[in-house]
């Protein structure tokens, strides 16, 4: 770091030299005014800072700063496109909001007070020199007809690691917002614009753009209060009066752009754990699949051997015992696949009207076997014979089948389970599955309807169950935008009751349609 000291007071040269710890001759230069601050600049075109008095006879600290950059534009931009501009700390007696704008306006970096404390020129000069860079990623637009103002906010910005778009007037700013607004964490915008005023930008943002979360900063020279109150119902955030302080500005962004940064990390994080997640529903889908294949396969073998007579009972039993598992498996298998097909499905269900007697009558007939097996009845009941009702029957056939299924499952031997439909003038409907079993315990049913909830159970006769079948039940409901109630005890039975609302569209509104 080489620094230059344009000081008229030796002394105050000596306090700098020591604050910012410059032992060595070629660390620093000096300078007692700004003619010859300018020449040392030309000369040595390494210098890294500057610190510029304010108050020195003859040629001021304004404007040998305005001299300074005269000639660094005069250099032509380098490399990169961009015009040098080494930073430029004003030291002042009389620190003033009227100094800092004139300030600004000619060209600095930054102002320090001349009584400042032990290590804060230093912490200013790491600070321009090696930003940190805090809000790197976030992006604002900045809207003020006067440059130099501008210039002097883009700059504050740029030093804390944000990117900076630049508008001269409220035209202009909107285009940019209409293009990019959904790219733009920050508008910092002046009221007094050509073309459109940041008050009626701010509120065309938010009405006509519909960027709802962007903050959106007004500066203004009117403190009227009662305008500021239109500028937020217009849709502002905060506002600015000039003239102001930089660190006023500072502190005010750092709050709106840190949690609009934390929006746009929360909402990142939200966008990758959707992706992980359907990209978890599509193996599972994948996977089940490509199971079921083999699996079936040994399944079926395993029946062709089990009826050959010449077999010896033990290995009778053993070819049993794998066709159980086999089945336990399938069920499971089966489950898995049903589940992320709900997940990953997106379209509608595909409604039609169905006689829903008809179909819990097909749930019933498939699960006969099983029911007889175990000396278990099956009634059935409804309160109007042959009502249609407005459903997707896909679905709805694998709700009944599931809770058919698990009444059997958990009922003991020579035990009862009964379906009763009821419906409702208004085109709505239910109906409940009711068994005679073994209950479920009051602290199990709040967790009944969770994947892999560890409320699955083995059956009265050993028969598996995966904690993923009512949770497939509760995601069909839903799509009906049904709902689905439980009441058991132990040793009492279980009761699933299911509503599901007239999903039927209005014969009106077909009409219109």
């Amino acid at each position: 770091m080489k620094v230059l000291i344009i000081d008229d007071s030796p002394v105050y040269r000596l306090v700098i030299r020591r604050e910012l710890q410059l032992t060595k001759e070629d660390d620093y230069f000096e300078a007692g005014n700004g003619d010859e601050g300018i020449k040392i600049l030309q000369e040595n075109p390494k210098i890294s800072i500057i610190t510029l008095d304010v108050e020195m006879p003859g040629m001021d600290g304004y404007e040998t700063c305005r001299r300074i950059r005269e000639y660094e534009c005069s250099l032509g931009n380098s490399k990169d496109g961009k015009t040098r501009r080494t930073p430029i700390i004003f030291l002042t007696a009389t620190d003033t909001v009227t100094g800092r704008v004139k300030g600004f306006e000619s060209g600095a970096s930054d102002f320090i007070s001349k009584s400042f404390q032990k290590g804060e020129l230093r912490i200013a000069v790491r600070k321009i020199l090696f930003p940190e860079k805090r809000l790197s990623g976030v992006r604002a637009l900045i809207v003020d007809s006067h440059n130099s103002a501008r210039h002097m906010t883009s700059h504050f910005l740029s030093q804390i690691g944000v990117e900076v778009l630049e508008a001269n007037d409220g035209k202009h700013a909107y285009e940019i917002m209409e293009q990019q607004g959904h790219e733009l964490d920050l508008l910092i915008t002046e009221q007094d614009l050509p073309n459109l005023n940041g008050q009626e930008l701010c509120r065309r943002v938010r009405t006509e753009l519909g960027l709802r979360t962007i903050p959106m900063i007004l500066v203004t020279e009117d403190s009227d209060r009662s305008k500021m109150l239109e500028f937020f119902q217009s849709g502002g955030t905060d506002y600015l009066v000039k003239p102001y302080f930089k660190e006023e500005l500072l502190a005010r962004l750092h709050v709106h752009l840190e949690i609009q940064l934390l929006y746009n990390n929360l909402e990142k994080n939200l966008i990758e754990l959707q992706n992980l997640d359907r990209l978890k529903d599509q193996f599972l889908a994948a996977c089940s699949h490509d199971l079921r294949g083999p699996l079936n396969g040994i399944l079926g073998f395993a029946a062709i051997l089990l009826e050959d007579p010449s077999l010896k009972p033990e290995q009778q039993e053993g070819l049993g015992i794998i066709k159980s598992s086999g089945l336990n498996l399938l069920n499971l298998i089966n489950d898995l696949l049903d589940i992320s097909q709900i997940q990953l499905q997106k379209e509608e269900l595909k409604l039609k009207e169905i006689s829903l007697t008809e179909l819990i009558q097909k749930s019933i007939n498939s699960y006969k076997s099983m029911a007889q097996s175990k000396s278990i009845t099956i009634t059935q009941q409804a309160s109007k014979v042959g009502q249609l009702v407005y459903v997707d029957p896909s679905a709805l056939i694998r709700v009944t089948n599931n809770l058919i299924s698990n009444a059997i499952k958990f009922t003991e031997r020579k035990g009862e389970v009964k379906v009763t439909e009821t419906y409702h003038d208004d085109g709505s409907f239910e109906f409940s599955i009711k068994d005679s079993g073994i209950g479920i315990p009051k602290d199990q049913i709040p967790n009944l309807f969770n994947q892999f909830s560890k409320a699955g159970r083995t059956g009265t006769e050993g028969e598996q169950s995966t904690g993923l079948g009512l949770n497939i039940v509760m995601e069909l409901i839903k799509k009906h935008r049904g709902t689905i109630d439980v009441t058991s005890a132990p040793g009492q039975g279980t009761t699933f009751l299911i509503r599901i609302p007239n999903l039927k569209p209005h014969r009106d509104h077909i009409a219109a349609a």
